[in-house]
C-alpha cells in the first residue's frame, strides 16, 4: 500500500518525536521533564489550538526558531522577555511581577479578593 503524499506533511499541530507524532504540549512536557512553567504550558496549548507554531511566534514577536527553542527547553537567552510577550499574548491575568490586565470580569473579581486578603500586592503606577 502506498502512502498518500499528504501523509508526509504536517497538517496538524503535531510534531515528530522519534517515530511518533506528538502535540506541542506533549513535546513540551517531554523536553521540560517534571515541573512545566504555566506560561510555557499555555503557550504549547495555544500552538495546538492554532495549529501553526509560526503564527504563534509572530504573534508574540519572536521567530519560530526561538519559540521552538523555548518549547524544546534549549533557549539560550534569559526567558524573561519572551515570557512577558507570551503572557501578554495569552492574556494571563497576573504575571510574576503582579501586573494585572482587566480583560476578564472573573479575574477582576478574583484579583480584588486576593488584594483585600493581602495575598497579592496592588501595583501603583
Amino acid at each position: 500500500m502506498t502512502k498518500n503524499k499528504l501523509d508526509n506533511k504536517c497538517l496538524s499541530p503535531k510534531f515528530m518525536v522519534g517515530n511518533k507524532y506528538k502535540t506541542a504540549l506533549e513535546k513540551t512536557q517531554l523536553a521540560w521533564g517534571g515541573e512545566l512553567p504555566e506560561w510555557i504550558k499555555d503557550l504549547a496549548i495555544k500552538i495546538d489550538e492554532v495549529g501553526n507554531q509560526r503564527q504563534v511566534a509572530e504573534a508574540i514577536g519572536y521567530s519560530s526558531a526561538a519559540l521552538s527553542s523555548v518549547i524544546n527547553n534549549n533557549y539560550s537567552a534569559p526567558l524573561d522577555t519572551i515570557e512577558k510577550s507570551a503572557r501578554s499574548y495569552l492574556n494571563l491575568g497576573v504575571n510574576r511581577m503582579g501586573t494585572f490586565r482587566s480583560t476578564n470580569p472573573l479575574l477582576v473579581r478574583a484579583t480584588r479578593s486576593l488584594v483585600k486578603k493581602g495575598k497579592v500586592r496592588k501595583n501603583v503606577h
